[in-house]
């Protein structure tokens, strides 16, 4: 492992490219090497991570407005409990 005093920040990056050599060389094998598999690995990623971050976001946003969203109240409704006060015929 080469030693440099120079730049201390530069030693971190020097031992961090020397600790996960053999990670990085198994990603650019076979992800990186060949276009097609790299433009794939982008497209893949791509959807999975729009899936995952859609059902959080709308996980999220029914927890937050709950009892205020449609599929809420047409229980209510449906049950009968009309919030009007019935004098709709003025």
């Amino acid at each position: 492992m080469p030693r440099c005093f120079k730049f201390p920040r530069g030693c971190i990056l020097t031992f961090a490219f020397y600790y996960f050599s053999p990670v990085y060389s198994t990603i650019f094998q076979t992800v990186f090497k060949r276009n097609s598999v790299y433009v794939g690995t982008i497209f893949g990623t791509a959807f999975v991570f729009q899936t995952v971050f859609d059902d959080a976001i709308n996980g999220w946003w029914e927890t937050r407005n709950k009892g205020k969203l449609w599929k809420d109240v047409k229980v209510k409704l449906a049950a009968g409990g009309d919030a009007g006060d019935g004098d709709d015929d003025e």
